[in-house]
């Protein structure tokens, strides 16, 4: 009995359990019917409110709609008054300048009327018009002596201008001789060069730079100024004289020399000195009829 007594209490627990679950269920029951009724009664008011708040809210939009248009409106209309009161502040500023110009232009009529009314009057008291003849006369002749000036200037331009013509033609010619023989000093000066001056040319160049420092005048390389037309005596020449003669460069002053010989010791060319005045003694060449035969003598 004691192990089944558990199980008795147990079972009626259980009972009892069911019977409360029972009874809740049925209570639930007849409250979810009460509610079931409750709802269809107040379902109808309910659409009611829905319908009502659609239309409050149909009714809302339209509004704003109407007011977002009258803002539009308003704005568009103060647009346009601005747009007006501009227009009407320039009529009023071009009807104040018409008026300005016409005051203006009385006022110059006025003036002209005024100035005719004078020169009528001076117009009467003026003299009976009677032509310079004298003063054309002599204006008369000033024009013939100024067109014979003219003519003579004319005359003179045409002379002057032919002169020029010619100056221009001498100058050309000048140029191309002296381009010319800048050419041919160029060659000679790269046959100088050939022959072991290396820097003869920078020589010459500084010479023709500086001719003002010397008082007198400065000459060569000798071989610049020898021209010598026939080939056979230049070939004999050419052969006689030693290398260093043909690159040396002569003065004819002793400080003229010094100035020199400092300056070429820098590109190693030798500097002789002329002087006219003082007479040597030479012993006549040994004129060979070979030398004679090429028209050379003593």
């Amino acid at each position: 009995m004691k192990k089944k007594l558990p199980w008795l209490k147990y079972d009626m627990m259980k009972r009892e359990f069911i019977k409360v679950v029972q009874k809740k269920e049925k209570d639930a029951a007849k409250k979810m019917e009460e509610a079931a009724r409750i709802w269809e009664g107040a379902e109808g008011p309910i659409e009611e409110l829905k319908k009502d708040k659609a239309a409050h809210a149909s009714d809302i939009k339209k509004i704003r709609d109407q007011i977002n248009q009258n803002m539009n409106k308003r704005r568009e209309v103060m647009d346009d008054e601005l747009q007006l009161n501009t227009r009407l502040k320039s009529t009023f500023d071009e009807i104040n300048e018409l008026k300005r110009q016409e005051k203006s232009r009385q006022q110059r009529i006025s003036k002209a009327k005024e100035a005719l009314a004078a020169a009528e009057r001076e117009l009467e008291d003026l003299q009976p018009y009677e032509p310079p003849r004298d003063e054309m006369a002599q204006l008369t002749d000033q024009i013939a002596r100024i067109s014979f000036n003219i003519k003579e200037l004319k005359a003179d331009r045409i002379t002057k201008e032919s002169q020029l013509a010619q100056e221009n033609e001498s100058m050309r010619k000048c140029s191309d001789r002296l381009m010319e023989m800048e050419s041919k000093n160029n060659k000679l000066l790269q046959a100088l060069r050939n022959i072991g001056a290396d820097k003869i040319a920078e020589a010459y160049r500084w010479v023709q730079d500086n001719k003002s420092k010397f008082r007198k005048d400065i000459f060569g390389p000798v071989l610049l100024e020898v021209d010598v037309e026939d080939k056979l005596h230049a070939s004999y020449l050419e052969n006689h004289v030693p290398n260093y003669i043909w690159k040396s460069f002569i003065t004819q002053d002793a400080s003229d020399r010094d100035c020199l010989v400092k300056q070429m010791r820098n590109y190693g060319i030798p500097v002789l000195n002329y002087i006219a005045d003082k007479c040597m003694w030479r012993k006549p060449f040994n004129i060979t009829p070979e030398m004679e035969q090429c028209g050379i003598y003593s």
